[in-house]
């Protein structure tokens, strides 16, 4: 295939040859192969503080979705270092001793693209493990699991060995003289990953349907079983641009946001596998959030933050250490008005302060409250202890 050559080149209207030498797509190449790895890495941080810190638990599609981030950053690695060998810019600037890194390069992610997709269809199924335990999904799922199999090692095969001999795969002077037609090999590949995503959704969405849920969550379940359908059409868009770049004349300028779709097709699927067991840790970081913002009260008084911070008392009353009896009668100023300690509902507006702070135990004995103990009494008690909180 021939991509032009310095002497049959015509400018564009209004263009020297220096500026037309000079310009390059290098920062698009780099922000979109940085940017959904960025994306995806977050999504894997949260699942693994889920999963691992929140839950202390790790299961074999863990083990999936970490091994498919590392070949993700290894191949955002690749796509980002393939610029410094005149990826992004005009064939006119090429040097003759780039064109064997580039060759490298691009073998490599093209072995770790077929990888990456099979390891997160994977991760999706073994988690589908997990939830689906009867015995028909079971079988419906490791079915899905052996057809990834099946079609990834062939793919693979057919990419190492696409030339001959092999090596040829990144000699300039043969490539792609003794090779296969590599057009074929991708749309073998993206065909059956298409076929897979979409069988997956298949399989999924059906079984959250019948779920008695309200309705706004059940909303999300069947978002969650259907993320596959995102990688469809990032792969979808990602064979258009191969089949334009067929007939492309300046291949290393025309190419430029290949590896972005290839890049946004493999960390949307890390994205899919990672987005159903995030919740713990979003839960977390709402609570966290509540627990910083310090809600007032109708007299401008602040709820407790922590077990050792002074309290505002009605009227603007306030102590620090060790405070004054609280008559029985004590009235608590809130968003919806007057009411005793007793009558702080889960409604009241510092219901995630109370959650968070233990009502049956001393901060400092450790003694549990004894049956007969009232409300009003432990938390006279925990304050003149030094460190409690009225909130009971």
């Amino acid at each position: 295939m021939s991509h032009g050559t310095v002497h049959d080149i015509i400018l564009p209207p209004g263009l020297t040859r220096a500026e037309y030498d000079a310009q390059t797509r290098v920062p698009l190449i780099l922000a979109g192969n940085i940017t959904p790895f960025l994306v995806a890495t977050i999504f894997v941080v949260a699942r693994f503080w889920s999963r691992q810190i929140l839950k202390g638990s790790w299961a074999q599609d863990d083990t999936w979705v970490f091994t498919s981030w590392i070949g993700s950053l290894a191949h955002t690695l690749l796509n980002c270092s393939i610029t410094f060998y005149g990826i992004g810019r005009h064939f006119t600037v090429q040097l003759p001793q780039d064109a064997v890194r580039v060759l490298v390069i691009s073998y490599a992610t093209r072995l770790l693209y077929q990888c990456i997709l099979a390891t997160t269809k994977i991760a999706i199924l073994t988690l589908y493990l997990r939830i689906f335990t009867d015995a028909r999904s079971q079988c419906m799922v490791y079915g899905m699991i052996s057809f990834v199999v099946l079609y990834t090692i062939p793919c693979l095969l057919l990419l190492i060995f696409e030339c001959t001999p092999f090596y040829d795969s990144w000699n300039p002077y043969k490539f792609p003289q003794t090779c296969i037609n590599l057009t074929i090999q991708v749309y073998m590949s993206a065909s059956f990953n298409i076929f897979l995503d979409l069988l997956m959704v298949a399989f999924a969405v059906p079984r959250v349907l019948p779920l008695k849920l309200p309705r706004l969550q059940k909303t999300g379940l069947i978002a969650i079983a259907s993320l596959s359908s995102l990688v469809v059409i990032s792969s979808v868009v990602r064979l258009i641009r191969i089949s334009t770049l067929n007939t492309s004349k300046d291949l290393p300028w025309d190419s430029y946001d290949f590896t972005t779709w290839s890049s946004i097709e493999v960390n949307i699927g890390l994205f899919c596998a990672t987005a159903p067991a995030i919740r713990p840790a979003v839960r977390a970081m709402k609570d966290a959030l509540r627990m910083n913002s310090s809600p007032t009260t109708s007299q401008g008084a602040r709820f407790p933050t922590s077990m050792s911070g002074g309290l505002e008392l009605e009227d603007g009353e306030a102590f620090n250490g060790t405070p004054p009896a609280v008559p029985a009668n004590r009235y608590w100023i809130t968003k919806k008005g007057r009411v005793t300690d007793r009558e702080l509902s889960d409604a009241d507006s510092s219901k995630c302060v109370l959650d968070s702070v233990s009502t049956t135990r001393s901060p400092e004995s450790g003694r549990t409250r004894s049956a007969t103990e009232s409300d009003g009494e432990m938390g006279q008690r925990r304050a003149k202890q030094g460190g409690g909180t009225l909130f009971v």
